[in-house]
């Protein structure tokens, strides 16, 4: 199926009944559009590359995106073509020089989409805080990440290795979120079902004047947090009857007045900008996700619901909104109920007893009736 309008063409190669609503209209955007928007990546940081851990998003975003490789030492005027700058999963810390260009990006009408870990979990399930250096940055703005973990009833499946042997296991650590974690209210969030976060890290808010801050994703009400002495281990007990379980913001977002994180502060030294400076936005925007775990390339492409969130928050951000409605149509989740732990005793005994309970009547059942008509007398 091809699209053409004027002298522009799209081509749909492959008809798919699932997805032909959103493959249809994402393919009228693209031919109608006089320009594609640009969202920038920022690098030099330890961030996944294209070539490992983020191929996925870079090959979804390609259909909609022109993609930059962002330079932030560079003037910050070579930002402002940029529609949003994504910063996904950082191990090492951002300098004040880039952090300053992230900051006047903003000021100047741009958007930010933050993925990052509050804690940092390595190979061999050690947690340490993250070190990218950018929690003082995000707490001007009125969102403060947290150097914790969230443990959630609500679990996705994670793999394990042992030897030469792979196990798998529902693993809290991996909370999964079902369509009551995610707000009803936004446009970015009220279709969606299901999403997994693997060692995400909570967030809290600070209101700011003029700032308007918005809940998008927390955790099932069966949740709690570790903040020391991580112990990531899948085999352990939980502590799921605490009396501090509750629901952990695991995403938000900013809009209104954001004021500049160096309105009060001394301008980084071998700043090149011949730009002005600016104190505050009434235009850009903010999304931070205490994760970055949830768009590389082993979660993404075994979980259409993260795949949907990541491209919404980019639509959302970059003024792109027309697919927001249709893009999950064809993706539904149904978990199954949760169950209190004496509702699962009940189950498990149940299924020990029962089936042998169930033959044994059944056999007493058949003699009696063997016997009845065994000495049943004939009537002459």
């Amino acid at each position: 199926m091809a699209i053409l309008y004027n002298d522009r063409k799209e081509v749909i190669p492959m008809i798919n009944s699932a997805n032909l609503e959103y493959d249809l209209t994402s393919a009228i955007v693209r031919v109608i559009r006089k320009e594609m928007p640009t969202v920038g990546f920022t690098g030099g940081h330890g961030e996944p590359s294209a070539e490992e851990g983020a191929n996925y998003i870079n090959q979804l975003l390609k259909k909609e995106y022109l993609i930059e490789n962002v330079d932030l030492t560079a003037d910050i005027s070579t930002l402002k073509n940029i529609k949003t700058i994504i910063v996904n999963g950082p191990k090492s810390a951002y300098t004040d020089l880039e952090q300053y260009s992230l900051d006047q990006y903003l000021m100047n009408g741009g958007n930010l989409l933050f993925l990052l870990d509050g804690v940092s979990v390595d190979n061999n399930l050690q947690g340490s805080k993250s070190s990218h250096g950018l929690f003082e940055l995000l707490k001007s703005y009125g969102l403060i990440l947290k150097p914790d973990l969230v443990v959630d009833a609500a679990s996705g499946i994670a793999p394990f290795s042992s030897g030469y042997n792979t196990f798998y296991t529902p693993y809290p650590f991996w909370p999964k979120i079902n369509k009551e974690g995610f707000n009803p209210e936004n446009p970015l969030t009220k279709d969606l079902e299901a999403a997994l976060f693997p060692w995400v890290s909570t967030i809290e808010t600070v209101n700011q004047e003029g700032g308007i801050i918005i809940d998008l994703i927390n955790t099932s009400p069966k949740s709690y947090i570790v903040e020391n002495n991580f112990d990531l281990s899948p085999q352990q007990t939980y502590q799921f009857n605490s009396a501090s379980l509750n629901k952990q913001r695991i995403s938000a977002a900013v809009e209104g007045n954001i004021i500049s994180f160096y309105k009060e502060k001394n301008k980084p030294k071998g700043l090149k900008s011949s730009s002005s400076f600016i104190g505050n936005t009434t235009e850009g925007k903010i999304i931070l996700v205490g994760d970055a775990d949830f768009v590389n390339d082993g979660i993404l492409g075994s979980n259409q619901g993260n795949m949907i969130l990541f491209l919404n928050m980019v639509d959302y951000l970059s003024q792109n909104s027309d697919l927001f409605s249709i893009r999950s149509k064809g993706f539904t989740d149904r978990p199954l109920m949760e169950l209190t732990e004496s509702q699962k005793n009940t189950l498990r005994y149940l299924n020990i007893f029962g089936p042998p309970t169930l033959v044994a009547g059944i056999g007493l059942v058949y003699r009696f009736i063997r016997r009845r008509n065994k000495y049943e007398l004939p009537i002459s």
